[in-house]
């Protein structure tokens, strides 16, 4: 939704009727092949968030936050994500520096996230960074991830000039909590960076379709962006480490007029 003209969007832990599955939270699902064309269905007309002019994304990790493995992870998602597009349409959507010594920012996490912009004519003039917080920003705390966009008026999706992505380390990830899947969530919350909502909304949503509606139709549950992350009778989340059909068709909408020979 826009609030103050920021676009937030999150991944929750499934509450309502929370359903635990045994052993386990493993991404069993094999390797999906490569969608290379736009696929937008009528019932999701309005997932598309928005889209970079300019590519690649320069992201950037709090400075001194994240553990190395922590770091794996995350870099682990942008993988996914450049890989996707350079087999789809030939770019990398991500540029974080080093693989072994990804790009940090010590800047300040913004008071007003839309008060600036880190697009300079064709290039970055600055960093979407991504925040772990021992103090939860967001009132709701269901949310395990927090994606913020700022987008502004374009043709046929907004432009995007500013995002941020906050993790929420005080009520998941540490000791006596759930553990999600890092790399997991890093996958779908770089989903939404990149201009993709959820497959479905857990509420009814002009332009989504219901995710409750059990004529939904499989890769709409499949989907990494789907909005809801199950748990096992131990705590820990499942994996969905690989992008999905309803994924790659949709990604590809956001970003078809920028495909190069491939």
């Amino acid at each position: 939704m826009f609030f103050r003209g920021v676009l937030t969007t999150s991944i929750f832990l499934l509450y309502f009727g929370v359903m635990f599955v045994s052993g386990c939270a493993e991404d069993k699902k094999s390797e999906t092949p490569v969608v290379k064309e736009c696929a937008l269905p009528a019932d999701q007309s309005a997932t598309l968030e928005g889209k970079w002019n300019v590519k690649p994304v320069q992201i950037a990790l709090q400075a001194g936050a994240f553990s190395a493995e922590e770091k794996s992870a995350i870099i682990q998602a942008a993988d996914s994500w450049n890989s996707f597009y350079e087999k789809s349409l030939g770019f990398k959507i991500f540029e974080y520096g080093d693989p072994s010594s990804p790009r940090e920012s010590g800047g300040a996490k913004p008071a007003q996230l839309c008060a600036t912009s880190i697009i300079a004519g064709d290039k970055f003039s600055g960093t979407v960074n991504i925040y772990k917080l021992a103090q939860w920003s967001s009132s709701n705390h269901q949310a395990i991830a927090l994606t913020s966009l700022c987008p502004t008026a374009g043709k046929p999706l907004p432009a995007f000039k500013m995002a941020m992505l906050e993790v929420n380390y005080q009520d998941f990830f540490v000791s006596g909590k759930k553990q999600p899947d890092l790399q997991s969530i890093m996958l779908h919350e770089m989903g939404h960076i990149v201009g993709l909502d959820h497959s479905c909304n857990t509420t009814q949503k002009s332009g989504f379709p219901l995710c409750s509606d059990p004529a939904l139709p499989p890769d709409y549950f499949q989907a990494v962006m789907y909005p809801v992350i199950l748990f096992d009778s131990g705590g820990f989340g499942e994996q969905r480490r690989s992008l999905q059909t309803n994924d790659m068709g949709r990604a590809n909408c956001l970003y078809q007029d920028s495909a190069t020979a491939n």
